[in-house]
């Protein structure tokens, strides 16, 4: 068995390049990977699909995302309790 455990959440999310689509699991922020989205944030990947159930809110999480525009696309529903992508409809 490959052991696919990392150090860090950067290590586990380096490999994300720009244009890739990426799902992520949770129910808003209940059971989002938060840690993960933001070392994304930070590792700078740009132009991503997006599949999940909500766009979360505020700034935080898969919601920080959208306000810095890094999603091109999403997949799933319940996209309105974020404001930006509100006014994208």
């Amino acid at each position: 068995m490959i052991d696919k455990r990392v150090a860090s959440a950067a290590e586990a999310v380096s490999d994300i390049f720009d244009g890739a689509t990426i799902m992520f699991g949770g129910f808003g922020e209940a059971g989002s990977p938060i840690e993960l989205t933001h070392a994304l944030i930070d590792q700078g990947a740009t132009n991503l699909t997006m599949i999940s159930n909500n766009c979360g809110s505020g700034q935080v999480g898969l919601a920080a995302l959208y306000v810095l525009l890094s999603v091109v696309l999403s997949i799933g529903g319940l996209f309105a309790g974020l404001a930006l992508v509100r006014n994208l409809a």
